[in-house]
């Protein structure tokens, strides 16, 4: 991707700018999860900010659940990996509330 400049006298000068490639929070505030650790082998800790119910699901790279997660009443949740393969995988938490959060999890070999 690329965008040319010309300012009317001299060259015309290409800026060239890079596509994202990580993915970030829809909504970055007081309830969005913090992941630790990130990337995991056996385990990872959702830290739930200011919300204590909600479903947090997982994902993989098709788009498919593999996890199901319904908490209530608490600050964390512990996800254990199971038999999930090494991979990137996709979560979205959407607290009891109201709102939605995603972000990505990289699950390595044990």
């Amino acid at each position: 991707m690329g965008a040319y400049e010309y300012n009317g006298d001299g060259p015309i000068t290409n800026t060239l700018t890079s596509p994202t490639t990580s993915i970030k929070n829809q909504r970055a505030d007081e309830k969005a999860p913090v992941v630790s650790p990130n990337p995991f082998s056996t385990a990872t800790t959702f830290q739930l900010k200011n919300v204590s119910s909600g479903t947090l699901l997982i994902y993989n790279q098709e788009g498919q659940e593999v996890k199901k997660v319904v908490v209530t009443n608490v600050d964390h949740v512990l996800v254990d990996r199971g038999d999930l393969p090494a991979a990137l995988y996709f979560f979205t938490w959407n607290p009891k509330d109201g709102g939605s959060y995603s972000g990505k999890l990289i699950v390595v070999s044990r």
